[in-house]
């Protein structure tokens, strides 16, 4: 009876460990999947370059516009 019993609890033990790594692998799966589509798309701030400026009537006198340095 020990030996069935025995037998029994190993059997369990592989169908748990078994569905322990088919979940974990799971996870795994997921979470690389997630990692890539966010890598794939994830926003990134916006880069701006200033390549002309026009400046017209800027009247220097102006308090408000003096640099003091």
């Amino acid at each position: 009876m020990s030996k069935e019993k025995h037998h029994r609890d190993w059997i369990l033990r592989r169908c748990c460990g078994a569905i322990a790594a088919c979940i974990l692998t799971l996870f795994a799966v997921v979470g690389f999947i997630v990692l890539v589509i966010y890598m794939a798309l994830h926003p990134s701030k916006p880069s701006f370059y200033l390549q002309d400026v026009q400046l017209r009537s800027i009247d220097l006198s102006d308090p408000a516009l003096s640099l003091d340095l």
